[in-house]
Protein backbone atom coordinates (compact mmCIF):
# COMPACT_ATOMS: atom_id res chain seq x y z
CA UNK A 1 0.00 0.00 0.00
CA UNK A 2 1.30 3.51 -1.11
CA UNK A 3 0.66 6.68 0.14
CA UNK A 4 -0.51 8.79 -1.87
CA UNK A 5 -1.87 12.44 -0.57
CA UNK A 6 -4.50 13.95 -2.75
CA UNK A 7 -6.25 17.12 -0.95
CA UNK A 8 -9.88 17.79 -0.77
CA UNK A 9 -9.77 21.38 -2.05
CA UNK A 10 -6.59 23.10 -0.60
CA UNK A 11 -6.74 21.02 2.52
CA UNK A 12 -4.20 18.12 2.91
CA UNK A 13 -5.73 14.18 3.99
CA UNK A 14 -4.06 11.46 5.22
CA UNK A 15 -4.85 9.01 3.07
CA UNK A 16 -3.95 5.27 1.90
CA UNK A 17 -5.63 2.76 -0.70
CA UNK A 18 -6.59 -0.81 0.75
CA UNK A 19 -8.75 -3.76 -1.07
CA UNK A 20 -12.26 -3.91 -1.11
CA UNK A 21 -13.52 -7.02 0.32
CA UNK A 22 -17.12 -6.25 -1.18
CA UNK A 23 -18.05 -4.07 -3.67
CA UNK A 24 -17.99 -0.42 -2.38
CA UNK A 25 -19.08 1.67 -5.59
CA UNK A 26 -22.12 3.00 -3.76
CA UNK A 27 -19.85 3.92 -0.79
CA UNK A 28 -18.01 7.33 -1.17
CA UNK A 29 -18.13 9.22 1.13
CA UNK A 30 -18.98 7.27 3.97
CA UNK A 31 -17.19 5.44 6.70
CA UNK A 32 -15.10 1.97 5.97
CA UNK A 33 -13.88 -0.46 8.24
CA UNK A 34 -10.97 -2.78 7.97
CA UNK A 35 -10.61 -6.38 8.37
CA UNK A 36 -7.95 -8.46 9.24
CA UNK A 37 -7.24 -9.84 6.07
CA UNK A 38 -6.11 -5.73 5.10
CA UNK A 39 -9.46 -5.07 3.21
CA UNK A 40 -12.29 -3.06 3.37
CA UNK A 41 -15.70 -2.92 3.75
CA UNK A 42 -18.75 -0.51 4.35
CA UNK A 43 -18.23 0.51 7.99
CA UNK A 44 -21.42 -0.23 9.76
CA UNK A 45 -19.73 -2.31 12.85
CA UNK A 46 -21.91 -1.88 15.73
CA UNK A 47 -18.71 -2.03 17.97
CA UNK A 48 -15.01 -1.88 17.00
CA UNK A 49 -13.68 -5.38 17.73
CA UNK A 50 -10.17 -7.35 16.86
CA UNK A 51 -10.93 -8.57 13.50
CA UNK A 52 -12.93 -4.98 12.20
CA UNK A 53 -12.71 -1.15 12.77
CA UNK A 54 -14.04 2.00 11.36
CA UNK A 55 -10.41 3.52 9.74
CA UNK A 56 -12.12 6.21 7.71
CA UNK A 57 -13.94 7.51 4.80
CA UNK A 58 -13.72 6.20 1.60
CA UNK A 59 -12.43 8.89 -0.85
CA UNK A 60 -14.90 10.88 -3.14
CA UNK A 61 -14.81 8.98 -6.29
CA UNK A 62 -15.71 6.04 -7.47
CA UNK A 63 -13.98 2.58 -7.65
CA UNK A 64 -13.94 0.42 -10.33
CA UNK A 65 -16.48 -2.18 -9.34
CA UNK A 66 -16.34 -5.62 -7.49
CA UNK A 67 -13.75 -7.02 -5.16
CA UNK A 68 -10.31 -6.91 -4.68
CA UNK A 69 -10.36 -2.99 -6.20
CA UNK A 70 -8.17 0.00 -5.14
CA UNK A 71 -10.17 1.71 -2.15
CA UNK A 72 -8.61 5.00 -1.53
CA UNK A 73 -9.90 5.37 2.16
CA UNK A 74 -9.05 9.07 3.85
CA UNK A 75 -7.53 8.69 7.26
CA UNK A 76 -7.03 11.94 8.74
CA UNK A 77 -7.64 15.63 7.63
CA UNK A 78 -10.83 17.64 6.20
CA UNK A 79 -12.74 15.61 3.70
CA UNK A 80 -16.68 15.74 2.83
CA UNK A 81 -18.75 12.69 4.12
CA UNK A 82 -22.61 11.83 3.73
CA UNK A 83 -24.63 12.51 6.66
CA UNK A 84 -27.37 9.73 7.98
CA UNK A 85 -29.73 12.27 9.50
CA UNK A 86 -29.52 16.24 10.45
CA UNK A 87 -26.22 17.27 12.57
CA UNK A 88 -24.60 20.64 13.62
CA UNK A 89 -21.20 21.88 13.03
CA UNK A 90 -19.04 21.12 16.05
CA UNK A 91 -21.32 17.37 16.57
CA UNK A 92 -19.13 14.66 17.15
CA UNK A 93 -19.85 11.73 14.74
CA UNK A 94 -19.83 8.26 14.17
CA UNK A 95 -20.72 5.54 11.91
CA UNK A 96 -24.58 4.81 11.18
CA UNK A 97 -25.17 1.25 11.91
CA UNK A 98 -26.11 -0.68 8.81
CA UNK A 99 -26.22 2.96 6.24
CA UNK A 100 -22.00 3.60 6.79
CA UNK A 101 -23.34 7.26 7.01
CA UNK A 102 -22.24 9.42 9.65
CA UNK A 103 -24.69 10.62 12.15
CA UNK A 104 -24.54 12.66 15.84
CA UNK A 105 -22.79 10.60 18.22
CA UNK A 106 -24.79 10.03 21.54
CA UNK A 107 -23.86 8.79 25.29
CA UNK A 108 -23.84 4.86 23.63
CA UNK A 109 -22.26 5.21 20.32
CA UNK A 110 -19.10 7.85 22.00
CA UNK A 111 -16.59 4.56 21.81
CA UNK A 112 -17.08 5.19 17.67
CA UNK A 113 -16.09 8.76 17.50
CA UNK A 114 -14.29 9.32 13.81
CA UNK A 115 -14.97 12.82 13.32
CA UNK A 116 -16.19 16.37 14.21
CA UNK A 117 -18.56 18.12 11.96
CA UNK A 118 -17.51 21.28 10.44
CA UNK A 119 -20.60 22.18 8.46
CA UNK A 120 -23.46 21.43 9.28
CA UNK A 121 -25.96 18.68 7.53
CA UNK A 122 -29.87 19.71 7.30
CA UNK A 123 -31.04 16.18 6.11
CA UNK A 124 -30.15 12.35 5.55
CA UNK A 125 -28.05 11.92 2.75
CA UNK A 126 -26.62 15.13 2.81
CA UNK A 127 -22.96 16.20 2.17
CA UNK A 128 -21.23 17.73 5.33
CA UNK A 129 -17.30 18.69 5.66
CA UNK A 130 -15.77 16.80 8.77
CA UNK A 131 -12.72 16.62 10.09
CA UNK A 132 -11.69 13.19 10.19
CA UNK A 133 -9.97 12.03 13.76
CA UNK A 134 -10.10 8.29 13.94
CA UNK A 135 -9.13 7.60 17.33
CA UNK A 136 -11.86 4.53 17.91
CA UNK A 137 -8.90 2.41 16.21
CA UNK A 138 -7.17 2.63 19.85
CA UNK A 139 -10.33 1.33 21.86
Amino acid sequence: MARNPKPFGNKPLIDETFKSGVDLTSNMMRCVEIWGSQTVTAGTATANTVSSYIIGIQAPEIPDSGTGKDIRVILGGVCPAIAGGAFTAGALLCPQTNTSKLVAATSATADRVIARALTSASADSAVATILLIPTSILL
